[in-house]
């Protein structure tokens, strides 16, 4: 990530953006299963990079949405070329990298209930 000047949290939560175009920061949250306080600073560093925006949903007002900036989504294909590297010197597989991901996002969960 360090190729691409993000920390690892602010590419999770490009992430989502990147897959869900406009999701609002409570389900940014969701999706990380992070409380909202924690996804507002990774924002507000994005949007003083100039790499995300907030907006008002039109629909109701009191949901704040966030979109990729044009350089945001220019930075998604330095993110693929990223994870493509993580691939080969991990020799791990597509399949394997999301088993991981997904063992790392239970153990968080697990951690989660115990505290």
């Amino acid at each position: 990530m360090d190729r691409i000047g993000i920390t690892y949290p602010q590419y999770l939560v490009l992430l989502i953006i990147w897959e869900h175009k406009s999701p609002s920061i409570g389900e940014i949250a969701d999706h990380l299963k992070l409380p909202t306080h924690a996804i507002s600073p990774l924002i507000d560093r994005l949007e003083g990079r100039g790499l995300v925006s907030r907006f008002s949903d039109e629909v109701d007002g009191r949901r704040v949405l966030v979109q990729a900036t044009p350089e945001g989504v220019e930075l998604e294909a330095g993110a693929a070329a990223a994870w493509h590297e993580v691939k080969c010197r991990t020799l791990l597989s597509d399949s394997e990298l999301g088993d991981f991901r997904t063992q790392l996002m239970d153990l968080i969960d697990r951690m989660q209930v115990a505290s």
